[in-house]
């Protein structure tokens, strides 16, 4: 099972792009350069306005990702109750591979409340990641 995806590079401190339609999705967010604070934060509000219902945090500081995630969530809706069909389910994998975190996606990310048809890889670098590598990396499972 190979699902489609969009692959979203994102330099540490660059301008973020308008968060466009709020269809809910997944999306993996693969760190692999610092960022400041400021900048996570930044980047934690647009998938909350972007319609990212499901986050699989993978890579530098991924338990940061996830735990800043739930809280813009929580800020969003005043730190009250959020509705079901706006809930974000967060995961973090310190010791996964890219290629098992993309496997866990299209298997086991569901979310309770929503489908989920689309899915992004939001990788945080300095360096884009030419296709035919990224494609290589979502490949090892192992």
């Amino acid at each position: 099972m190979n699902q489609a995806y969009k692959y979203i590079a994102l330099c540490p401190e660059a301008v973020l792009p308008e968060p466009g339609s709020s269809m809910p999705y997944k999306a993996i967010i693969w760190i692999e350069s610092p960022s400041t604070a400021q900048w996570r934060e930044a980047v934690c509000y647009w998938l909350v306005k972007s319609g990212c219902l499901y986050a699989l945090c993978v890579g530098t500081d991924c338990e940061i990702w996830h735990d800043l995630i739930d809280e813009t969530l929580l800020e969003e809706f005043g730190w009250q109750g959020i509705p079901d069909d706006r809930s974000i389910m967060t995961t973090w994998h310190t010791e996964e591979t890219l290629g098992q975190v993309y496997e866990f996606a299209q298997l086991h990310a569901r979310h309770p409340a929503v489908a989920l048809d689309g899915l992004s890889i939001l990788h945080i670098t300095e360096k884009v990641m030419p296709p035919e590598l990224l494609a290589a990396a979502l490949a090892n499972c192992a």
